[in-house]
């Protein structure tokens, strides 16, 4: 992975409770620790990064909104 994906990371973890208010259960797609894609699979999100920006990868994200329940 290359470290500017890495730092991209780092800004959405540092980021999650105001992303999971907008992209709650989405993935995202970050480049220079902005939002350029969303979606409901990563497929899609895959597909509109490289329609807008022209790359093949870009750091992925799903921002979980912690609405989930498990059971065990």
């Amino acid at each position: 992975m290359k470290q500017k994906h890495v730092q991209d990371l780092i800004w959405a973890i540092d980021h999650h409770a105001e992303l999971s208010r907008i992209y709650g259960d989405r993935w995202i797609a970050i480049l220079d620790r902005q939002v350029v894609a969303s979606g409901a699979s990563r497929a899609e999100v895959e597909r509109q990064v490289e329609r807008k920006t022209g790359q093949k990868r870009l750091a992925l994200y799903f921002v979980d909104s912690g609405a989930s329940i498990y059971e065990s």
